[in-house]
């Protein structure tokens, strides 16, 4: 079985499983940094005897002789004779660093023969774990007698790619089909480090995730990843988040792929099971809900962001059933106010149009802070919360303006506005001034995508999906402005009432010209926070240690 690794060579007797999660996200950026030596210089460094005699006790923790059990002394005294070989010689630490799943075909082959012997695929993973965890402890652990120590620049380049590999090897028995068994038996997992070493495997795996995390999250800084493209940074975050995320190169080419499955579960309840709602651990949740504020929500990846965050609620389809309510019901309300401001009033009930319009907008903010309550803060994340908290400043800008905002709107009626003086006319009417402020907006949002690094096609369509959930917020948060605060706190408020009940047909521009208002205060209001993107959640304090 061969697979091309995408650089022109084969990685001969490697499961493709393997390969793939391998060159995924930045393995191939990982790659292109590379120490220099090729794969076939690689495989040579990892097959010598010594190499593959450390080894040699795989079989016995896959399948142990009838009677006898592999301790997890045995598995920490292979695993540190393994860590030994590797610091003794540095290309083959190199390999292990840059090419973990070199060991396969390296183990395959036959000491002064042609013939290659065949390893399967629970082989080739623990193989894989084995030579991830050794890489990692050789570049932590002090160094034996007579062995060169490793300088602390070469660490800070090296640590990155153990940390990595030491990640995916040992979360791919979490990778699936939920409710399926994996390509793993039931136990071998749990067996990697010792029989009956279950807990042990699963603190490493949530602490390899932990530490991947950390140095993703400062990608610029670290040399190994200076050459990553932005769309491989982000399929490495998938990698994070998702069981089977998509593939990094079919989203740089535009190519259609498969849904990014559900987050990625480490625990021994990852399945679900009789009685359970849902399959994560506090510290899944907690794990995830991290990287979607940190990576995707800054990125404009609202979407991924609303599959994951949905996903991780307590109650999913609960979650799901609550997020399309309001969704809808904001559309709705949105479609009612804006379509349909000519009707006086709505059929079988003496309310106004708008009127109506602004309690279904708080019904919607009502039905959204029951999600919030019951879901916790992981299916908020996706609503930009943030931005209708910045838009109210917009809205009390409006109620403190003069009247003569709102009095445009209701001139081609030929309404006389109390405190109106009669003088030339702007060169703009307030609704060319409205959709001039929101096209302001928009572009704002469009530099701030751009600035993340991705693509132009991809900048556009994630600042207009921000810009389409801002507008949104901000027409929601104007309804109930014009509706029950601006009567009562602006100047002739109660000519305003009037007006909206005499001439309903040009309170839509004055809905779009507080709307404009309120969605500028929420986009540009970023510019006041320190280090906080406008798609951040609606919180200022944080419990986990900041960003090194």
């Amino acid at each position: 079985m061969t697979v091309p690794d995408g650089s022109g060579a084969e990685c001969s007797d490697i499961a493709p499983r393997l390969h793939r999660r391998v060159t995924a996200g930045v393995g191939e950026a990982l790659n292109r940094y590379g120490s220099g030596f090729s794969e076939q210089t690689d495989i040579a460094a990892l097959s010598v005897a010594e190499v593959r005699r450390a080894y040699e006790i795989i079989p016995k923790v896959l399948s142990p002789p009838v009677g006898q059990e592999v301790t997890a002394d045995q598995v920490e005294q292979a695993i540190g004779e393994i860590s030994r070989v590797l610091r003794g010689h540095r290309p083959r630490l190199m390999a292990a660093l840059y090419r973990p799943l070199a060991i396969i075909p390296a183990l395959t082959k036959k000491t002064g023969a042609t013939e290659k012997t065949e390893l399967s695929l629970n082989h080739q993973w623990l193989a894989w774990c084995w030579t991830s965890e050794a890489a990692w402890r050789a570049l932590h652990d002090p160094p034996g007698e007579g062995v060169p120590p490793l300088t602390d620049t070469e660490v800070e380049v090296l640590v990155p790619l153990a940390a990595r590999h030491r990640f995916l090897a040992l979360s791919e028995p979490y990778r699936g089909g939920r409710g399926e068994t994996g390509f793993l038996p039931e136990d071998a997992a749990h067996d990697l480090f010792g029989r009956h070493t279950g807990d042990v495997f699963l603190a490493r795996s949530r602490q390899a995730r932990w530490e991947w995390s950390e140095l993703l999250g400062r990608h610029e800084s670290l040399p190994a990843l200076d050459g990553a493209e932005q769309a491989e940074i982000e399929a490495e975050t998938d990698l994070l988040l998702f069981e089977y995320p998509t593939d990094g190169r079919a989203r740089k080419n535009r190519a259609r792929s498969a849904r990014p499955g559900p987050p990625l579960a480490i625990g021994p309840d990852r399945r679900l099971g009789p009685g359970r709602s849902s399959p994560y651990a506090t510290e899944d949740i907690g794990f995830a809900s991290g990287i979607i504020e940190r990576h995707l929500l800054p990125r404009y990846r609202v979407l991924t962001a609303a599959h994951a965050a949905l996903a991780l609620s307590e109650y999913p389809r609960l979650g799901r059933y609550t997020a399309a309510a309001t969704l809808c019901l904001g559309v709705l309300t949105l479609a009612g106010a804006l379509s349909s401001p000519w009707l006086a009033s709505v059929p079988f009930t003496d309310q106004s149009t708008l009127d109506v319009s602004a309690i279904l907008a708080g019904l919607t903010y009502a039905i959204g802070l029951t999600g919030l309550t019951v879901h916790g803060r992981t299916w908020a994340l996706p609503w930009l919360l943030r931005i209708p908290a910045a838009a109210a400043i917009g809205l009390f800008i409006v109620t403190t303006m003069h009247p003569s905002w709102w009095a445009a709107a209701f001139e081609p009626t030929g309404m006389e506005i109390p405190g109106r003086d009669e003088g030339p006319e702007p060169p703009l009417g307030p609704v060319r001034v409205a959709l001039l402020l929101a096209l302001a907006a928009f572009a704002y949002l469009l530099a701030n995508a751009r600035n993340t690094g991705v693509g132009i096609g991809a900048a556009l369509l994630r600042a207009f999906l921000v810009w389409c959930a801002a507008a949104a917020h901000s027409l929601l948060i104007a309804l109930l402005g014009l509706a029950w605060v601006v009567p009562a706190f602006s100047e002739n408020g109660h000519i305003f009432r009037g007006a909206w009940a005499l001439h309903p047909d040009a309170v839509w521009a004055a809905l779009l010209q507080a709307g404009a208002w309120c969605l500028v205060a929420g986009v540009f209001s970023q510019i006041l926070w320190d280090d906080r993107p406008l798609t951040a959640p609606l919180t200022h304090a944080h419990w986990r240690t900041e960003q090194r």
